[in-house]
């Protein structure tokens, strides 16, 4: 299940020593949400739900990108 793999990812690199293995699995974890949002999109294409019930789940899942986003960046100042 995607879902799952958006906390587990973010969980098994916070108990990395490395901040390049950190970033590595907190990528992984945004993949997943961008995955995750793009199946609520595959959903309402296919008429499996209706555009209005989606809206709290995308708006959920951007805020988790955002978060991952920064803590990618944040891990990667310094680096060459």
């Amino acid at each position: 299940m995607r879902s799952s793999s958006i906390p587990n990812n973010i969980a098994e690199g916070n108990g990395k020593w490395s901040k390049r293995d950190r970033k590595k699995f907190f990528e992984i974890a945004r993949g997943s949400a961008l995955e995750c949002a793009s199946c609520l999109d595959i959903l309402v294409a296919r008429q499996r739900v209706e555009r209005t019930h989606i809206g709290a789940g995308k708006q959920k899942l951007h805020s988790v990108v955002n978060l991952l986003t920064r803590m990618i960046k944040n891990l990667s100042e310094g680096e060459s």
